[in-house]
């Protein structure tokens, strides 16, 4: 007869077995990388979403944080898919995520054999359990097989025939480059409508304020948020005494009327800055 604790082992896995399963039957595969060209400093990124359970498969995938641009002006392309899976497609899909061998990834920086200063990116997994961030390399087979295996298995639904099965939305968004004329702009011009000078270079006086969550401009009335400075700025234009809290200052970026800054408390954001000097400095602080 079998002990108590062999029956009490296989009631725990019969217990645990629908869980296990239900873990198994999503797939998240979130992937950044900084992207450094000639001309562009960008944030690169790929998330596929795979419900094996309900036969979906979404993608989103371009760039996100763009850090600097060179030229008169520079185009990003990405989308968004959704597709509906065949049964058998399910299958294929989930043949190829259980041989990977997922567990073996890198979880620190040293196990990927990275050494300081070296380059990396991040991938964020899950799959049978909780969402784990990765340190990857290039270099690393593992990391290129299951880079391969994701590219090939959204290339392979993608590319069959469309009808009612897939819903793609592609997104451009082109920007003049940091380098490019600026033009003008008094602060309450700018909030007023801020949809006119969208993606485009401006500059702006006004008041600075910063706090917790808070890097803006404001005329008393209403803010501008503040981004960061270009990856291709002069540092010379970059004077440190315009981050005084309380200093009248003159910033020169590229205006986005989309990003509201924290709470969206602000018309749009001046991103990419390139210039920045002080009109009027800080009043002193009291003693």
């Amino acid at each position: 007869m079998p002990s108590r604790i062999t029956l009490l082992l296989a009631l725990l896995f019969i217990a645990c077995s629908p869980a296990i399963s239900r873990a198994q039957d999503y797939f998240w595969y979130y992937r950044e990388s900084n992207e450094q060209q000639p001309d562009a400093d960008f944030e690169s990124v790929l998330e596929v979403k795979i419900y094996l359970l309900d036969g979906k498969l979404t993608v989103s995938r371009g760039p996100t944080w763009i850090f600097g641009i060179k030229g008169e002006a520079r185009t990003f392309q990405g989308g968004n898919l959704e597709c509906e899976l065949r049964p058998e497609e399910v299958k294929e899909i989930r043949g190829v995520l259980d041989g990977l061998e997922m567990q073996r990834l890198p979880e620190q920086p040293e196990d990927a054999g990275l050494g300081p200063g070296q380059p990396y990116y991040g991938v964020t997994i899950e799959y049978g359990g909780f969402p784990r961030p990765y340190f990857l390399t290039s270099r690393t087979e593992l990391p290129r097989k299951i880079d391969e295996a994701v590219e090939g298995i959204v290339k392979k639904i993608t590319a069959r025939e469309s009808g009612t099965r897939r819903y793609w939305q592609p997104t451009v968004r082109t920007f003049p480059g940091d380098d490019q004329p600026v033009r003008t702009v008094p602060l309450a011009e700018l909030v007023a409508d801020p949809l006119k000078f969208h993606r485009q270079r401006v500059r702006v006086t006004g008041l600075y304020k910063a706090g917790w969550e808070e890097s803006s401009l404001s005329d008393g009335d209403a803010e501008v948020w503040l981004g960061g400075d270009s990856s291709f700025a002069d540092k010379k234009e970059l004077d440190p005494a315009a981050m005084n809290v309380g200093a009248t200052v003159t910033v020169e970026g590229t205006f986005d009327a989309g990003e509201h800054g924290h709470m969206g408390v602000a018309c749009g954001s001046i991103l990419r800055v390139t210039r920045r000097v002080v009109v009027k400095d800080a009043p002193p602080k009291a003693k």
